[in-house]
């Protein structure tokens, strides 16, 4: 069997239980009862604890990749397939690992309390894992989706959201893609939500009117050129700025800058190491 090139931790449920039943987080049912019920924590259990066993699993097996087929099973030149093997150094595959978090990740939803808290434990995670998880040579990414019209969604949410913009599945899965593609990507996070138009850098939904509040216009007519040029330019995926993924505090700031000093004299040794395997294996040939 192969390697593990990405893992994506996208476990997830919501409360379905009536509040009035006693069983939800917030509304713990009778009060004049003499004990109170066991709190209902089944979304912290798979929302929560699930994508964490699903993390430390990926942190456990993503270093564990094997390289490549062709390059274990490929033809060697010289033939001595097992010697040259063993000299050069193996190909370093991507390993990466995407957390699905939510919109609820960033901002309470009403009646979805445990959601609520798991999703932003999820950013928790993220967050803490950002800064060491390459340590280990693997890239940790997130996506939080706006409302997506799944059976995740109840009803009485889909008529909340009647009218409004929600998001499309393919944007989603767009947004994954492009995380798990592109190797240079490391510690983003994304926002997926309905489609906007964007205009000088401000988003509004269709039908509203594309004028920028506080823009600098020289004219009418430039503002109407600008929103014509626009106006089916639209964008579903944003990207999550925190006042933590600029700038941290002393004790972050200092760690992650340790991290990266021992990852750099790691390579600068890795370096050494090849060359030396090169002038050995030449010494031997000759």
């Amino acid at each position: 069997m192969g390697g593990i090139d990405a893992v994506v931790a996208a476990a997830g449920i919501i409360e379905t239980n009536p509040p009035l039943e006693g069983r939800t987080f917030d509304m713990p049912g009778d009060l004049a009862a003499d004990r109170p019920p066991p709190p209902w924590l089944k979304v912290l259990a798979v929302n929560l604890t699930g994508v964490s066993y699903t993390a430390h699993l990926a942190l456990f097996w993503l270093p564990r990749n094997s390289p490549p087929k062709e390059e274990e099973d490929g033809p060697t030149e010289g033939g001595d397939e097992k010697s040259t093997r063993a000299q050069s150094p193996e190909p370093v595959r991507d390993r990466h690992l995407l957390l699905i978090s939510s919109i609820a990740g960033l901002t309470p939803l009403p009646g979805q309390t445990e959601y609520t808290v798991s999703k932003h434990a999820v950013m928790g995670l993220f967050r803490a894992m950002r800064g060491n998880a390459f340590r280990r040579g693997i890239r940790c990414n997130v996506i939080c989706p706006y409302f997506v019209n799944t059976p995740l969604l109840p009803p009485i949410a889909l008529g909340l959201l009647a009218g409004g913009g929600m998001t499309e599945m393919e944007d989603v899965v767009d947004a994954a893609t492009r995380l798990v593609a592109d190797e240079s990507i490391v510690g983003r996070g994304l926002v997926v939500g309905p489609k906007m138009y964007v205009v000088d850098g401000d988003e509004y939904f269709k039908g509203d009117s594309p004028v920028v509040l506080g823009a600098a216009r020289t004219t009418a007519a430039e503002d109407k050129q600008a929103a014509e040029a626009r106006q089916n330019e639209q964008r579903a995926t944003w990207e999550i700025y925190a006042h933590d993924y600029e700038k941290v505090e002393v004790f972050v700031w200092r760690y992650i800058a340790m991290v990266n000093r021992i990852k750099a004299i790691r390579g600068f040794i890795g370096t050494i190491k090849d060359l030396y395997r090169l002038f050995i294996s030449r010494r031997e040939k000759k």
